[in-house]
């Protein structure tokens, strides 16, 4: 891992880098509660929404 760093232009800057984007992702799983890629079946997304609406409308007019 550290190869990677000396190869670049300025090491310290990509070191820096890679732990901010490191901190933030860690940052970002704590307030979803949930791994980068793991879904939960309760919650509830945006295109979940959509389809249980579309769900709604179309069982109204049935």
């Amino acid at each position: 891992m550290l190869v990677e760093f000396i190869n670049q232009e300025d090491p310290l800057l990509a070191m820096l880098e890679w732990l901010v984007h490191q901190l933030m992702q860690m940052e970002a799983e704590s307030k979803v509660e949930t791994v980068k890629g793991k879904h939960s079946p309760e919650r509830r997304t945006l295109l979940k929404e959509i389809y249980f609406e579309k769900r709604r409308c179309f069982q109204r007019r049935a």
